[in-house]
């Protein structure tokens, strides 16, 4: 609002008063004017007073002297504008009326505002924008700056990392110091640029240029559309095209990299046409089997001059006798050599020319007999000697022969260490000296000799030609004839020219050389175009000739500015970067663009900053704002008094008093605060974490040692893998979890449910609630695990109990008894483990041919919780012969019967006698008792297995019903998708093991009873063959009366 009409305005006029209006639709505003026009009764003076005239009748005088308008009419000129008015004519306030005047805005104008920022210097404009950190700025519906520095730009464009750029919609730069231009690019690393539709940056240091272009590897370059880097350090021109390999470049339209450390040039199908093959006369070109082409001379040696000795990767060779041996190394020329002591050694040196020599890293020989035998040294003419590391040694006959020397000129020798000569036969034979000029000698450590036969005669001393020659100094020429130039040496060795009226000499002056130099004070200098300085020996030099603009500007005393465009205020002030600024006494900044505030502030890497007293910024863009904060490091940011942030190429933070970043990519927030280590992170007042991975959040944590959390107030983790979680909570052992302290009581939503139940977890280690609750674990361990292993020990001791019955019955009388005996009985005993048993049976002959036998056996009863065994067991048998008895009539030919009786004896070993008798008839019967004892032995063993057998089929059965109780009860309570439990698990898991270990004897012994009846088989009916044979003999002799078949 404005008094006075607004130019170009829309205007109103009512009663004497002229509102004007105009709105600006690029900032969304309306400026109002208002003028008051002089009518009857009513006139301004020159002092912009308004006088009532007497005629008037709208104005009235008020009782205390004040004007009032009787009739006050205030409209909106136009929509935008409302006015209410809020109360009647009040004659009690001053005869006045009060208006209420508003601007009215669009939803999306309004929308507009509706954002969030918070930091110092946050700025956001946009529905939804958020600007979230110091000095960050979101413009655009949605856009995000969530860090220090951060910048979006565009419809939902995000900056979420320090210093981090985005343009675009959609635009995404996640990376520190990372920048992503266009619609979706992404620049998700450190320092990564992303310009254009779509293209990702996603290595370090990477940048991708074009419609969807991809650099996804560490200070990887891919430009042009769909281009795709993917390979550490390497670069990819044009579209489609990728280099996928270590430092490989990929040129052109298609064009793809197939190994390290390749350049490749378009695609199969594209022309190339390569300066390097440029040249006179015939030659041949070649490729090798990726399509690298080099140019080789045609001429009479040609042939010979392939001939030579290339090996390792890269190699190359041209010449005679030429021999590259090593990874990189180039030989070419007659007998030249670039050699080291193994082909897969990277070893990357050059010799051209006839006998050029090289044999150690990245070192270069060109010319003839040239030598070049340091590593990274060069040699360039013929004979020329590099012998020293990183020297280099140009013209015939050259020698550079000490560390970082140089030899310019024929037969020039720089034999010092950093020595130069430069000029034929010049000589540098002391470390840091320099000889300029045919002839030129420095001799001396730090001396400069100049000028054609010039001779230095003292260390640190600079001469200039001989005693014969003249010095000419342009620059300190006189600009008017009539004045007097006196050269002057200031205090820091520098000479000026002083300009005076020929006969006024002052005793004190100050010197300006250049235009526009300006210069007051005792002993003060300005040198340079533009250059300015104020104060006694202040000192203001840009660095540049002085017809050059950049100027540089010293303001107090013995104030220094000596680099172009520096600017140094205060006592002492020194700012020697280009475009540095120092301000404060003692100040000093002396890096590229550094800026110190602050007495004793001192800023001096290439962009630092250090603000405040006594604070220092020393590494490349590092930051140091407080009394006495140190950033030490590259990028390393130290805000707060007494902050240090340290390291070197790290990145460390540190922010709050007397906090402490010492590591690689280290951040400390809070007072105090200590972050020591890689990747380390302490936030909150006193916290610590110390080692690599280590993160400590919460006033007065500790986190020390590798891959450590401890979240929480006082919350400690110094055990390597080791977590806490919660205040208080301390960790005791390596890669544990603790949550929160024996007070505290811990919950998990995911884990609720009714009642108290178990937590189990499955193959990845989620955990699950249980549906077993703690009753049934407390029954299952404190009853029934106890009970089925107390019933499995029965089990055993049953089985025992079995073999030691069959053991007993084993023993008793068998089902054949002895001719002459009616009965036998007898009794036994038997044992099996810890079991034991005894039985006692009987064999009767019930008719000749008609035999009965029985036994009964004691057990201790065995008691298996879930019944008992039998304390008796007992058998009952009886057996008679099976088939026709052959009466057939006696054979005379007792001799045939004896052999055949003979042959008999043989197979039966029990029958005693061959001559046939009517005594012997009972000694020769096949029923011998050795033969009875053992089929009764067999009889008995399968009886014995048998029983075990039932006896464990009995254990069995009673086990399997258990198990399918115990599942079935789990089936029930599990639910459909319940974890399964534990406990419940061990005790299937338990009673399937004893199952299969009996099934397994049982299955053993069904095997050997099966066995044994197959013997017992085959010996009945080889017996039976025998006592049939035998029986025939003796009706044949009459021994045997056909009534007692």
């Amino acid at each position: 609002t404005q008094a006075g009409a607004v130019a170009g305005g829309a205007a109103s006029t009512s009663n004497g008063v002229t509102v004007t209006s105009k709105y600006d639709a690029g900032t969304q505003t309306t400026s109002y004017g208002v003028e008051v026009a002089a009518g009857n009764g009513l006139t301004i003076n020159n002092g912009g007073q308004l006088e009532v005239n007497t005629g008037g009748n709208n104005i009235i005088v008020n009782p205390n002297g004040s004007l009032s308008a009787l009739k006050t009419t205030v409209s909106a000129v136009d929509q935008k504008v409302t006015v209410t008015a809020t109360g009647g004519f009040d004659e009690a306030n001053n005869y006045t009326t009060n208006y209420e005047v508003g601007i009215n805005i669009a939803d999306r104008s309004y929308n507009a505002l509706k954002c969030t920022g918070e930091g110092d210097g946050a700025e956001c404009y946009g529905n939804d924008a958020e600007a979230t950190g110091a000095s960050s700025t979101a413009i655009g519906s949605g856009a995000k700056s969530t860090a220090v520095g951060a910048t979006s730009l565009g419809n939902a464009s995000s900056a979420s990392s320090t210093n981090a750029t985005a343009i675009g919609r959609s635009a995404d730069a996640s990376g520190d110091e990372a920048t992503a231009v266009g619609y979706k690019a992404i620049a998700n690393a450190e320092e990564s640029s992303a310009f254009g539709t779509g293209s990702i940056a996603s290595g370090k240091e990477s940048t991708a240029v074009g419609y969807e272009a991809i650099a996804s590897a560490e200070d990887s370059s891919a430009f042009g559309k769909d281009a795709k880097a993917s390979g550490r350090e390497s670069t990819a021109f044009g579209y489609k095209s990728d280099s996928g390999q270590l430092r490989s470049t990929a040129i052109g339209a298609e064009s793809k990299t197939t190994r390290a450390n390749q350049l490749m040039l378009g695609s199969a199908s594209t022309q190339v046409t390569l300066a390097n093959l440029f040249g006179t006369g015939s030659a041949i070109v070649t490729a090798n089997g990726d399509g690298t082409l080099s140019r080789k001379e045609v001429g009479d040696n040609t042939l010979e001059s392939l001939t030579c000795e290339g090996n390792g990767d890269n190699a190359v060779c041209y010449g005679p006798a030429a021999n590259a041996t090593g990874m990189n190394t180039t030989a070419l020329g007659a007998y030249s050599t670039a050699a080291g002591a193994t082909n897969d050694l990277d070893l990357g040196a050059t010799s051209v020319g006839a006998g050029a020599f090289t044999n150690t890293f990245n070192a270069v020989a060109l010319g003839r007999n040239a030598r070049a035998t340091a590593a990274s040294a060069s040699a360039f003419g013929a004979f020329s000697d590099a012998s020293g590391v990183q020297s280099i040694s140009i013209g015939r006959g050259s020698s550079a022969t000490q560390t970082k020397a140089l030899a310019i000129g024929d037969s020039a020798i720089a034999s010092g260490v950093s020595s130069i000569a430069i000029g034929d036969s010049s000589i540098a034979n002391a470390e840091n000296a320099l000889a300029l000029g045919v002839g030129s000698n420095a001799s001396y450590a730090d001396s400069t000799a100049i000028g054609a036969g010039a001779q230095t005669t003292a260390v640190d001393r600079i001469t200039i030609g001989t005693g014969t020659s003249s010095i000419q100094t342009p620059s300190l020429k006189t600009q008017i004839p009539s004045q007097v130039g006196v050269i002057v040496t200031q205090p820091d060795g520098v000479l000026k020219v002083a300009t005076f009226a020929e006969a006024d000499l002052p005793n004190s002056y100050c010197v300006g050389a250049g235009n526009g130099a300006t210069c007051y004070g005792q002993l003060s200098d300005a040198t340079g175009s533009g250059t300015t300085a104020i104060g006694a020996g202040s000192q203001a030099n840009s660095g540049a000739g002085s017809d050059q603009v950049v100027a540089a500007t010293a303001l107090g005393t013995f104030a220094k500015a000596t680099g172009a465009g520096s600017t140094s205020l205060g006592v002492l002030a020194n700012a020697s970067g280009v475009g540095s600024i120092s301000s404060g006494m003692n100040s000093s900044a002396t890096g590229r663009g550094a800026v110190a505030y602050g007495f004793g502030a001192n800023a001096t890497s290439e962009n630092t900053m250090a603000i405040g007293g006594f604070s220092t910024a020393n590494g490349d863009q590092s930051v140091a704002i407080g009394s006495g904060a140190l950033a030490n490091g590259r990028r390393a940011f130290a805000f707060g008094s007494g902050a240090q942030a340290l390291g070197f190429n790290t990145d460390p933070i540190a922010g709050g008093t007397n906090s402490l970043s010492d590591g690689t990519s280290t951040s400390a927030y809070g007072g105090e605060s200590k972050a020591i280590g890689t990747n380390a992170t302490a936030i909150g007042a006193y916290s610590t974490a110390n080692g690599v991975n280590a993160i400590a959040i919460g006033s007065d944590s500790v986190a020390k040692g590798n891959q450590v959390i401890a979240v929480g107030a006082g919350s400690s983790a110094v055990f390597a893998g080791s977590t806490a979680l919660g205040a208080g909570a301390t960790t005791t052992r390596t890669n544990q979890v603790v949550i929160g302290t024996s007070a505290d009581e811990v919950t998990i939503p995911g884990l609720s449910g009714s009642g108290t139940a178990l937590v189990a977890a499955n193959d990845d280690g989620t955990l699950k609630r249980s549906s077993v609750s703690m009753g049934q674990v407390e029954t299952a361990v404190k009853t029934t695990i106890p009970k089925l292993e107390k019933a499995a020990r029965g089990l055993g001791r049953a089985a025992e109990s079995a073999g030691a019955v069959g053991a007993a019955l084993s023993g008793l009388p068998e089902v054949s008894l002895l001719p002459d005996e009616p009965a036998r009985c007898g009794f036994a005993g038997g044992g099996f483990g810890s079991q034991y048993s005894v039985a006692g049976g009987c064999a009767l002959r019930i008719k000749d041919r008609f035999h009965l036998n029985g036994a009964i056996a004691y057990t201790p009863s065995v008691d298996y919780e879930y019944g008992s065994t039998s304390s008796f067991a007992g058998r009952i048998g009886f057996s008679f012969p099976l088939g026709k008895i052959d009466r057939s009539d006696k054979v005379a030919k007792e001799s045939l019967y004896g052999q055949q009786i003979a042959a008999l004896q043989s197979e039966v070993k029990e029958l005693r006698s061959a001559e046939p008798s009517s005594d012997s008839s009972a000694g020769i019967s096949v029923s011998d008792p050795q033969v009875s004892a053992y089929l009764g032995e067999v009889s008995g063993d399968i009886s014995r297995l048998e029983g075990e057998v039932q006896s464990r089929d009995q254990q069995i059965d009673s086990l399997t019903r258990r198990l399918e109780e115990l599942m079935e009860n789990q089936r029930t309570n599990a639910g459909s998708d319940a974890a399964a439990s534990e406990a419940t698990q061990n005790l299937i898991e338990i009673l399937k093991a004893q199952i299969e270990e009996l099934t397994a004897r049982d299955s053993s012994n069904r095997d050997e009873i099966e066995n044994l009846k197959s013997q017992l088989e085959a010996r009945d009916q080889k017996v039976n063959k025998l006592q049939r044979q035998f029986n025939a003999i003796m009706q044949k002799l009459g021994l045997q009366s056909s009534d007692k078949q």
